[in-house]
């Protein structure tokens, strides 16, 4: 009898592990197909809202608003998939988790990013090279600002100016011509 009984714990309690283990392939599973049908919608909103286009004058802040819009825009579409698709469905807390993961992950990426390059240009890396035209008081200013920028990736290479002559040094840049 008290055989039988262990025997009939062990059962019960090996059933409840395939259940369990069968619930955890669901739910990886369940993920996989998140992250696979959020990709696309994930690059098609950022691309929507402009995170993709390059500017180089956007604030921190700014990017943080455009990162936020593009992925409250992928996770509402997901949201509305799942409403008129029901082959999968995921509770609101998960989806509210998920869309702040997103949120700080890819503004994390981009800042990285960001710093970086900055970085490497500060380095002589991924510089484009200018020429001022103009050597007035404008045209100096202009070299100024560059030079104490050096992550906007810009190296002047000198100026254009027919007031001044060929050869002549300005704010450590050489008169090119006019």
């Amino acid at each position: 009898d008290a055989r039988r009984q262990v025997e009939s714990a062990l059962n019960t309690l090996r059933t409840e592990k395939r259940q369990q283990e069968q619930k955890s392939a669901e739910v990886l599973r369940n993920g996989a197909t998140l992250v696979s049908r959020y990709r696309d919608l994930h690059a098609l909103s950022l691309r929507a809202v402009g995170l993709y286009e390059y500017r180089h004058e956007r604030t921190k802040a700014d990017e943080a608003f455009v990162v936020l819009q593009g992925a409250t825009l992928a996770t509402l579409l997901l949201v509305a998939g799942t409403f008129f698709f029901r082959t999968f469905s995921y509770s609101r807390w998960f989806m509210l988790v998920f869309w702040a993961f997103d949120v700080v992950a890819v503004f994390g990426v981009r800042m990285a990013i960001r710093d970086v390059v900055r970085a490497l240009r500060r380095h002589g890396r991924f510089v484009r090279r200018a020429l001022v035209v103009g050597a007035g008081d404008l045209g100096q200013e202009v070299v100024r600002r560059l030079r104490g920028h050096p992550e906007f990736g810009v190296r002047v290479v000198g100026y254009l100016d027919d007031r001044f002559p060929a050869g002549e040094r300005l704010e450590g840049k050489e008169v090119l011509g006019g």
